[in-house]
């Protein structure tokens, strides 16, 4: 009984092994933080999601919208910029770089303060140079965010201390992101793991590690839980009302991933920081799960289609504008996929080429992964006499002529009716004057 239970076992597990490798996608993994987002940078799929669109405290995440002002708003990232006492009168609560009153910094070096070491004084005084005024500052926060459609998002700080009317959510945060990427200055800088930033007027050198874990490899401050040798920036957070939240991406075998997640803890028995783990694991159960191939090279036929009212061809061929790359499980080939043509029986000329006429769906055990428009490979022309019959063809067969046909013939039918009518009216009224008539030459 033990040997069969034995056997009944192992045959399970293989067949769960088997069920894996043919390209069955695991689920996703259990995260303890509040909301979180994990997104294929290449498709744009969403991977995982959860309470995207739930309010929650950004913290330092407000930095990256901060750097990004900077850097869009000064053209010499080299300029001299003097620390002001305002903009060091109150950071309690704030990472600090320690500035000083007076003290000289480049914008440059005053970025590397802000983005690597979170230090909120950078940011005060990032904000007084660029606007003049952190209250202006913020306005121009506020603007940007509107343009990039974070509808539910209010800054009311550049730094990312608590409060009330700073608020975002986790979709929001990922139009911010997706703009960062974009942006290579910012990009640079939040992905060093660590940073000298020069002596100034008042203080010696300054030695940063990035506040992203997840990107140093250092030994003496690699923390392995944490450490993703595929990961790279952007910024990470923590406050009392926000917990720990981070937003990073990664890269392996050709494929991007973003992920962000909100509202982690400590975990009580480890002591390790869950936004990082669930991160990690985020990213580890992507890039095991899925691949990212090409399906068609640029203008490769797909299909063929019916083609009317040409002289020259019956058929027409589709193909995908460009070269098609998508996100499918792991572990199958891409002659696995099964496709889905949708486009009309048959096209009138004339066609231009690259005009889109159907769409092409890559489908895995009914399951959809890719969709690409079909379009026209070549120029189709239309003759003139064959267009000519297709009108008539089509006015003849229009439910419009049937229904201008009948009204005439029902008219017709009308007309003959009444005459008949008239005639049988006018005939009797003749006899009745001819017999009258006759009586006076009888």
């Amino acid at each position: 009984m033990k040997w069969k239970k034995f056997c009944s076992l192992l045959l399970a597990l293989l067949l769960t092994l088997a069920v894996f490798s043919a390209g069955a996608i695991a689920p996703a993994p259990a995260v303890s933080s509040q909301a979180g987002l994990l997104l294929n940078l290449d498709t744009g799929k969403v991977l995982f999601s959860r309470n995207t669109d739930a309010p929650i405290a950004p913290s330092s995440l407000v930095k990256v919208m901060t750097a990004l002002i900077v850097i869009e708003n000064c053209s010499n990232l080299d300029a001299e910029v003097t620390v002001s006492s305002a903009a060091i009168a109150d950071l309690t609560g704030l990472t600090t770089a320690s500035l000083k009153a007076g003290e000289v910094m480049t914008v440059r070096n005053l970025l590397y303060c802000a983005v690597i070491r979170s230090a909120g004084d950078a940011c005060n005084v990032l904000a007084e140079y660029t606007a003049g005024s952190v209250s202006a500052f913020v306005e121009m926060m506020n603007q940007k965010a509107a343009e990039l459609g974070m509808a539910n998002t209010t800054f009311a700080n550049p730094n990312g201390r608590d409060d009330d009317a700073q608020v975002t959510t986790i979709d929001d945060l990922a139009k911010l992101a997706l703009y960062a990427l974009e942006n290579p200055q910012f990009m640079e800088i939040c992905n060093i793991q660590y940073k000298y930033i020069p002596e100034t007027n008042l203080t010696g050198k300054r030695y940063y590690y990035s506040s992203n874990y997840m990107i140093i490899s250092n030994a003496s401050q690699r923390i392995d839980d944490y450490y993703y040798k595929y990961a790279t920036g952007m910024m990470a957070a923590h406050s009392a009302q926000a917990g720990y939240c981070l937003m990073t991406t990664a890269q392996k075998d050709g494929m991007s991933m973003l992920c962000i997640v909100a509202g982690a803890e400590k975990n009580a028995s480890t002591n390790r920081i869950q936004s990082y783990i669930d991160a990690k694991t985020l990213f580890e159960w992507s890039f095991e799960n899925y691949q990212y191939v090409r399906l068609t090279k640029e203008r490769e036929p797909v299909c063929e289609v019916a083609i009317g009212l040409s002289a020259h061809s019956d058929k027409l061929v589709l193909v995908t504008p460009d070269s098609f790359k998508a996100l499918i499980p792991a572990g199958i080939e891409v002659s696995e996929l099964t496709t889905q043509i949708s486009t009309a029986e048959k096209i009138k000329a004339p066609v231009q080429k690259g005009q889109e006429l159907g769409t092409v769906t890559y489908l895995y055990e009914g399951i959809e992964y890719a969709s690409s428009p079909l379009v026209a490979a070549s120029d189709v022309e239309r003759n003139g006499l064959l267009f000519l019959f297709d009108c008539i063809a089509t006015a003849v067969t229009s439910t419009v002529f049937r229904v201008v046909i009948a009204v005439i013939a029902a008219l017709i039918a009308l007309y003959i009716i009444l005459v008949i009518n008239n005639n049988r009216r006018g005939g009797g009224r003749r006899r009745r004057r001819s017999g009258r008539y006759n009586r006076y030459y009888r």
